[in-house]
């Protein structure tokens, strides 16, 4: 399922749990420059498993919009 968001300053797109290894190498760079305005995650937070599973239930929720 492709979901994109555009507008002409940003391109938003939903991703699946097949690109779970490029977000969870994303949110590990830039975790400690996030960390003042992110809440606090559970130790297994970027472990591959979760990210896939988050982004599994990210496209399962958008599908039933």
């Amino acid at each position: 399922m492709d979901r994109t968001w555009e507008t002409h300053r940003l391109h938003l797109r939903l991703l699946g749990p097949d690109h779970a290894a490029a977000v969870r190498d994303y949110g590990l760079r830039s975790s400690a420059s996030h960390a003042v305005w992110d809440p606090t995650h559970p130790a297994d937070f970027w472990d591959m498993p979760q990210v896939a599973e988050r982004l599994r239930q990210q496209v399962a929720e958008a599908q039933r919009e």
